[in-house]
């Protein structure tokens, strides 16, 4: 099947520029919740990312009009950790935490971590609901470290922080169009159109 238009389950204005980008390779035409007016939305509570990304999309899927809905849900998992902050990355260091707030609970739990031992992968769910009421799934990872302190002013959330070694760079410090050529968010959605390419 051949996705033309979707609606994009997210409020968060960083996550529709990155899947705009990545599906108008696939000619697919993106409208987000705040273009269409669509106020719907659901509370982060599942266990995994794949709870909370079927939760966002199903809530929107009747103020779709007919059209497919796509979600995601993503985190940093860190290993010095034990795989925190994880599926609570957007609720990490308190309710309506700023980016720059959240970074700086993380820095300051690895405070005393050293280098070698700051592994972490960002991590991303993406799915869809058609139409028809099929439901698709994909996901994507990608490994990194945590740097000590912030570099960069591009992205948002944990990129500042997250160092990508084949490239020698953080997150923060790609163009949106590099970023999206390895990102988590990037490797998850283009597993997902092409399961639905084949569904």
């Amino acid at each position: 099947m051949k996705l033309e238009k979707v609606v994009l389950a997210t409020a968060n204005r960083g996550k529709v520029r990155e899947i705009e980008m990545i599906l108008d390779e696939f000619g697919i035409l993106s409208k987000s919740l705040e273009e269409l007016g669509i106020a719907a939305s659901a509370r982060e509570e599942g266990g995994s990312y794949r709870e909370n990304a079927f939760a966002k999309a199903r809530a929107v899927v009747p103020h779709a009009g007919g059209l497919a809905v796509l979600a995601e849900d993503s985190g940093l998992e860190v290993e010095a950790l034990e795989g925190r902050p994880g599926v609570r990355s957007a609720r990490y260091g308190g309710a309506g935490a700023s980016d720059a707030a959240r970074i700086g609970a993380l820095l300051a739990e690895l405070r005393e971590v050293p280098e070698e031992k700051r592994g972490a992968e960002f991590c991303c769910v993406a799915v869809a609901i058609l139409p028809d009421g099929r439901e698709f799934e994909a996901s994507g990872r990608v490994r990194g470290t945590i740097l000590p302190s912030p570099r960069g002013r591009m992205g948002f959330g944990y990129d500042p922080v997250f160092f990508y070694p084949p490239l020698g760079r953080s997150f923060a410090e790609f163009e949106a169009e590099e970023k999206n050529r390895v990102s988590h968010r990037a490797l998850a959605f283009r597993a997902l159109i092409g399961k639905i390419a084949c569904g």
